[in-house]
């Protein structure tokens, strides 16, 4: 073929394809009867891509984020083993035989009985072989069955807020909740075996490398402390990792965008002298504040008319985080999210809050300045949200450590209850002060562009939390 009838024949093939096109642009006007001053391009779905292209990420789930706090598992012989990264353990709605589908499932049994019980016959039945889902956040039970479309037994209405559910040996025939918001216990009679699928989860499960947990008061004497649970023996092997929690200012105008759309070209950006930067729509209604520790926090203009259940509102919060998420870079990651806090405000078209913890490696990461994500939904759309969401760096080979003991939590506390105490503003012994504890926890802290592994302790009376190295015991802060 010489050159001139190559020329020709591309010619014909490019005619071929604007032909095409134009027939597919005229039966396209034609079906939605429009003008072609009517017509945008954005409006037309046309993919021309060639071979795989690569799939967009999945969002994520109510149920991958709204997960338990903890998950208790008791051995029926005085120790626990405490589990905060719950996911695997707490397992999908897909399989039947998981924990959070038993757990969804007690409500929809047509052989339903709810009884109250007390406190102590709620404690004792959980001194047995048990598991038990822990919450540090209310979960309206009913709301999840609108949620899911499912019809819930009548019944199930008096507990009208979870914070624990779960089985017992003692109780066979039963699921054991409790209602934190009330401060009210219930056994519920379900038909159903509770110790057949706990049969199934200690089998399915071996705890034997797991640090034992027992109750602050088994160390300290009947009376003295709480049933606040903390190991007796742990070994770690968590080291301080990198965490870059500054701004990349090229990135800045991509970020702005996807919060404000189409009003874009209508925003406003105003550069401080320290390096913040806002952006405005009109006249302050709708902001967005980039600051230059890499934190975010964007203040919608108005709220919407629209009365979502809880479950309906944490969905939109969870989709508007995965649409606003930093891209890690670098061979970094960003760590996952779990559902930590929430409130309700019912006034109007009620206004939900959500707070979020970050989770790396399975080990939960604290910030000193409060939560580090937060989104409210008024109305059906999101009026509020704030995150800082560090890039952790993957630990080089050199980095990594064989597993070594901790610093035992009850003599952390015993090392530093002097300080505590101070910070309490009163003059307390080692046991007033654990009596006073409500949480004891490991994990990482993060500050100055690390993550350092740290004992987290609240206590009643402090509106924050105190951290001690997880290996020595010094304090973060009280010094």
């Amino acid at each position: 073929m010489d050159k001139r009838t190559s020329i020709k024949e591309t010619i014909k093939s490019i005619v071929i394809v604007v032909l095409t096109l134009s027939t597919i642009l005229l039966l396209y006007v034609f079906w939605k009867d429009l003008s072609f001053n009517q017509l945008s391009f954005s409006e037309i779905d046309l993919d021309f891509g060639f071979g795989d292209e690569e799939e967009m990420p999945a969002e994520r789930l109510v149920e991958d984020i709204a997960l338990p706090s903890a998950i208790i598992i008791g051995t029926g012989e005085g120790d626990y083993f405490v589990k905060t990264d719950t996911k695997e353990l707490y397992g999908s709605p897909e399989d039947p035989s998981s924990l959070v589908s038993v757990i969804c499932g007690f409500g929809k049994g047509e052989e339903l009985f709810i009884e109250e019980i007390s406190e102590e016959q709620y404690k004792e039945a959980y001194k047995y072989k048990s598991v038990r889902a822990v919450f540090n956040y209310l979960v309206p039970i009913l709301d999840y069955y609108k949620f899911k479309g499912e019809k819930a037994f009548s019944g199930v209405e008096d507990v009208s807020n979870l914070s624990e559910i779960g089985f017992s040996e003692v109780a066979k025939d039963s699921v054991l909740a409790y209602d934190a918001q009330q401060n009210r216990y219930f056994r519920i009679v379900t038909g159903e075996t509770g110790s057949d699928w706990m049969d199934t989860f200690f089998a399915a499960h071996d705890f034997s490398e797991e640090a034992s947990y027992y109750p602050l008061e088994a160390f300290l004497g009947e009376g003295n402390g709480t049933d606040v649970m903390v190991p007796m023996y742990m070994e770690s092997d968590m080291t301080v990792r990198e965490a870059s929690l500054g701004r990349d200012p090229a990135a800045d105008l991509i970020r702005a965008k996807a919060f404000f759309g189409k009003t874009f070209d209508f925003v406003r950006k105003i550069e401080e002298a320290g390096g913040k930067v806002i952006y405005m729509y009109g006249y302050g209604e709708t902001t967005l504040i980039l600051a230059e520790d890499g934190s975010i926090e964007y203040k919608a203009g108005e709220s919407g008319r629209q009365t979502l259940n809880y479950f309906e509102a944490l969905d939109t919060a969870i989709k508007f985080i995965d649409r606003h998420e930093p891209v890690p870079t670098g061979g970094a990651v960003l760590p996952g999210i779990r559902l930590e806090k929430s409130s309700i405000d019912d006034s109007g078209y009620k206004t939900y809050r959500f707070e979020f913890s970050q989770m790396v490696g399975g080990e939960e990461i604290f910030f000193k300045d409060g939560p580090s994500v937060v989104v409210e939904v008024s109305g059906g759309v999101v009026s509020y949200f704030y995150a800082k969401r560090p890039f952790v760096a993957e630990p080089s080979a050199d980095a990594k450590q064989a597993k070594e003991p901790v610093f035992a939590a009850i003599n952390t506390i015993a090392a530093n209850y002097e300080s505590i105490a101070q910070m309490l503003g009163e003059e307390l012994t080692m046991e007033e002060v654990a009596q006073r504890l409500t949480s004891v926890k490991y994990g990482y802290l993060c500050e100055e562009g690390a993550l350092s592994p740290v004992w987290e302790i609240k206590a009643a009376g402090l509106n924050e939390s105190l951290y001690f190295d997880l290996y020595t015991a010094k304090s973060y802060g009280l010094d």
